[in-house]
């Protein structure tokens, strides 16, 4: 039976929803960061990651990041997202991590571990919640996505607007760890499952 569980936030990944639903700590620190806090607490909790089709990722984060917030104070106000792809997806650290580096969120960079038990996929966002439903024996939690768009944003796709050469620089960018859930740029979910699991630590 799981006892307590650990949320790794990577940005723009429902972080913020989930941890609210569910009263785990919200915090973008890396999971290697978050471990050395609490050695023993991390080793026996459940500890989870949300990610995001890496294409969807990127258009999101320049959304909001960029887009809409502009708080990125060395980037012009409002720059194109194809601009802003073919100079490196820049953006302000949060914490020390490039939100769209998958692998500093989950691993100890060190020693090459992979720190949590469970990936899940940002696309089946009502099926992951569900799941941590059972998992965290919390069948009556009230999920509410709270940073779910209500504006005439277009299809995340347009942004592209079918140049091959951003596409495939979003995705050469992308982290190998997404290539295990087959994401690909033509669908909003990975193919495969909700989610990924590594190792079921004893409870």
């Amino acid at each position: 039976m799981i006892h307590d569980a650990r949320l790794v936030h990577i940005p723009r990944t429902a972080g913020t929803s989930i941890a609210t639903a569910f009263d785990l700590e919200d915090s973008h620190r890396s999971a290697a960061d978050r471990r050395k806090l609490d050695p023993e607490g991390w080793e026996s909790a459940f500890v989870f990651a949300v990610v995001r089709n890496p294409w969807w990722h990127a258009a999101s984060t320049w959304h909001h990041r960029i887009q809409s917030l502009n708080a990125e104070p060395d980037l012009p106000r409002r720059i194109p997202f194809a601009q802003w792809v073919r100079e490196g997806m820049p953006l302000t650290p949060i914490r020390g991590l490039h939100q769209l580096d998958i692998e500093p969120y989950v691993y100890d960079l060190e020693t090459g571990d992979l720190l949590i038990d469970c990936i899940y996929d940002f696309g089946r966002l009502p099926e992951v919640v569900q799941d941590l439903r059972n998992k965290l024996h919390r069948p009556g939690v009230e999920f509410q996505h709270h940073h779910r768009a209500e504006d005439p944003r277009p299809p995340w796709r347009d942004l592209y607007d079918g140049d091959s050469r951003l596409i495939q620089r979003v995705g050469d960018r992308a982290s190998s760890l997404l290539d295990s859930f087959g994401y690909t740029f033509s669908r909003d979910q990975a193919p495969g499952g909700f989610r990924l699991d590594f190792y079921e630590p004893s409870r």
